[in-house]
């Protein structure tokens, strides 16, 4: 944790809440449909201008993709914005789908933003 920039240090817990609501979410999701194979886990890659947030299927075990990206600097999209991927190593750019500083987002899909 200590080789994060500065602005990365002050979002590091936005994001991990934004995980941790994720995580809640697909929870519920999975026990509402009563199937354990929708359960996903997520993680995150930290890198110079965007975290990359993952989330694997099967409870770990599945198939792994991006499930959004979050930015860590304010060259493009305000700091914090959550941002559709456009691939497995770009966010698109067209506009943010929310903020995880402040909590300022909606999830409505495990699957993706």
């Amino acid at each position: 944790m200590s080789n994060l920039t500065p602005p990365t240090q002050s979002i590091h817990a936005e994001i991990s809440a934004y995980l941790e609501a994720l995580t809640t979410f697909n929870v519920a999701y999975a026990e509402a449909q009563e199937n354990p194979h929708a359960l996903y886990k997520y993680d995150v890659t930290y890198g110079k201008a965007y975290a990359r947030v993952t989330c694997t299927g099967s409870n770990g075990a599945g198939q792994t993709s991006a499930h959004c990206f979050i930015a860590l600097t304010e060259n493009k999209m305000p700091l914090g914005s959550i941002l559709k991927p456009k691939g497995w190593k770009a966010p698109t750019l067209n506009f943010p789908r929310g903020n995880v500083i402040g909590a300022d987002y909606k999830i409505t899909s495990s699957y993706g933003v």
